[in-house]
């Protein structure tokens, strides 16, 4: 993934109805936006969400990428994020390795969903101007 490209982040600790609503939605959004990127990363055990992952995936069509911390949830490289262990879903918006938009959802609302595709497009906009 070129780390320069305008980019939705989403780290989940939940995976649920809230999530798959994110989730679709910024899919949707990138794959409608040339040039824009984004992921999801489970904050959790591969070996028991796996599994649970994959049939989220497939169920929902998903072409953003579903993927797991290699070194687990409790490695090195989820420390390097700072993530707040008590927050569902943090969502970064960033361009050219910077964050222009940090969410932290316990839900993902309709109105929260709304904000981060809004940072989303602001970023695209900002990035062609």
């Amino acid at each position: 993934m070129n780390a320069n490209a305008p980019s939705i982040l989403i780290f989940t600790r939940k995976l649920d109805g809230n999530l798959t609503s994110l989730v679709k939605a910024s899919d949707k959004f990138i794959a409608t936006h040339k040039g824009m990127k984004g992921f999801v990363v489970v904050v959790g055990e591969r070996e028991k969400l796996q599994e649970q992952v994959k049939s989220l995936a497939a169920k929902e069509k998903l072409a953003i990428p579903l993927t797991f911390f290699a070194d687990g949830p409790a490695g090195q490289t989820a420390q390097k994020y700072k993530l707040n262990p008590k927050v569902a879903h943090t969502v970064l918006v960033y361009t050219n390795k910077k964050v222009t938009a940090n969410f932290a959802l316990q839900q993902a609302r309709p109105e929260d969903i709304k904000a981060v595709l809004g940072a989303a497009a602001k970023m695209i906009i900002d990035v062609d101007t």
